[in-house]
């Protein structure tokens, strides 16, 4: 839809004009998101530690 206006910089996050999202952008949207779900909050980054944990805990060798 976007023709040559569109960067397919094969993106994992990206708005609907494909350019890269700021880094504090996406962890303001996060925030939100959080806040709404009602779930405990923890920074975007944190994220990342969430599936070697649940391996750790499952007994998966690092």
């Amino acid at each position: 839809m976007l023709g040559s206006e569109c960067n397919d910089l094969d993106l994992l996050f990206a708005p609907n004009n494909s350019k890269p999202i700021q880094p504090t952008e996406l962890a303001r949207n996060f925030r939100k998101l959080v806040e709404i779900s009602g779930f405990h909050y923890v920074r975007f980054h944190d994220l990342r530690h969430t599936p070697a944990t649940l391996m750790f805990q499952q007994g998966v060798h690092p």
